[in-house]
């Protein structure tokens, strides 16, 4: 599976890991990295940065009038952003492994 998916804290006025209950559930995001080399810096900088646009998708600005984000904003984007890290750490170590070979005698 060459994707990462990972749900979005729902906002919440509690701390980034308290799920409020909800009928619908929390929004998550897929992001492909089938294309990229991730044992070169270049393929993972570009995960990183599809990583970001999926977090902001899924945790949008909510315009209140204010210059920043909300507290809940962040838990949102800060939780998002961790799953996905997580993920994106097991996808990098996994294209640096290299295949065992096996010899017969």
């Amino acid at each position: 599976m060459n994707k990462l998916l990972f749900p979005a804290a729902l906002l919440s006025a509690l701390s980034g890991q308290a799920i409020a209950a909800s009928a619908s559930p929390a929004p998550s995001a897929a992001v492909s990295y089938r294309d990229l080399d991730l044992s070169t810096a270049a393929g993972q900088s570009t995960l990183e940065a599809r990583l970001a646009a999926a977090v902001r998708q899924v945790c949008p600005r909510r315009f209140d009038g204010g210059i920043g984000l909300t507290s809940a904003e962040q838990s949102c984007r800060r939780d998002a952003f961790a799953s996905a890290r997580g993920q994106a750490k097991q996808a990098v170590a996994l294209a640096h492994r290299q295949p065992v070979s096996i010899a017969t005698r």
